[in-house]
């Protein structure tokens, strides 16, 4: 069981999502997608983005902005917690 699955959500909650995916390998192909600096700022749309792995991922690997669409509100309240702790955290 990888930890960053939880990683800055609360001890009472779980991340629900049933298709988490490794934020190593999504922090590699959002560096793929990356433009160079000389496009400023460099925007990304992750639709569908579920517990945020996209989002933090993205983050990560140094997109200026990202922005996130996802339906469930439950979902929604799990993608900005973990997001918040690993943009806060900076790295893996």
């Amino acid at each position: 069981y990888d930890q960053r699955v939880t990683a800055g959500l609360r001890v009472a909650d779980s991340n629900t999502h049933v298709a988490v995916k490794p934020l190593k390998l999504l922090v590699h192909l959002a560096r793929l997608l990356l433009p160079p600096p000389s496009v400023s700022p460099r925007r990304i749309l992750v639709p569908y983005s579920g517990s945020g792995s996209e989002i933090a991922a993205c983050l990560l690997a140094g997109w200026d902005e990202v922005v996130g669409v996802e339906a469930d509100p439950d979902l929604c309240d799990i993608a900005r917690a973990r997001c918040a702790y690993w943009l806060a955290r900076g790295r893996l």
